[in-house]
């Protein structure tokens, strides 16, 4: 599952690979031009805040740029037993002209680590420190968790 999927870039990436990748997006526009773009991507326009996500149906739930806290239990609820999750969004130390202005949209520190509590962390990389600004991870952080068998 890709969460405000975007442009559908790794949706696609996904569904090139083998798996089957439900992609949801708040624009119809974003996801009318990901429908009949791969058999196995199956792109949904929808208020990701009010969706209900069912419980244990996903392998990999993946999230990049995109922030909303009240998400992060169902995220965890809704991925399959050794399953992963993938998420990447924007610090407070990010680069003026990307990403989110209002600060209620960007990362405290310790949040991202908070969203995947009682997984085991695979990776976690936390650039809000970085300054060299041409680095591509410069205000952004990720964690990859895995969900554990008896969660």
């Amino acid at each position: 599952m890709d969460i405000a999927c975007g442009s559908g870039a790794n949706a696609l990436y996904l569904a090139e690979r083998g798996l089957h990748v439900d992609a949801w997006d708040i624009s119809d526009v974003v996801v009318s031009h990901l429908e009949n773009r791969h058999p196995r991507l199956y792109p949904r326009a929808l208020d990701i805040t009010a969706a209900a996500i069912e419980n244990s149906r996903y392998d990999l739930i993946l999230t990049c740029h995109y922030l909303d806290p009240s998400l992060a239990k169902a995220i965890v609820r809704a991925t399959h037993p050794g399953g992963l999750i993938i998420y990447q969004t924007f610090t407070a130390g990010k680069k003026a002209d990307i990403g989110p202005r209002n600060p209620d949209f960007l990362l405290k520190p310790g949040q991202l680590e908070s969203f995947v509590s009682g997984c085991r962390v695979l990776r976690f990389e936390d650039g809000t420190d970085i300054v060299d600004q041409g680095n591509p991870m410069a205000g952004r952080a990720y964690i990859i968790a895995q969900k554990n068998i008896d969660q």
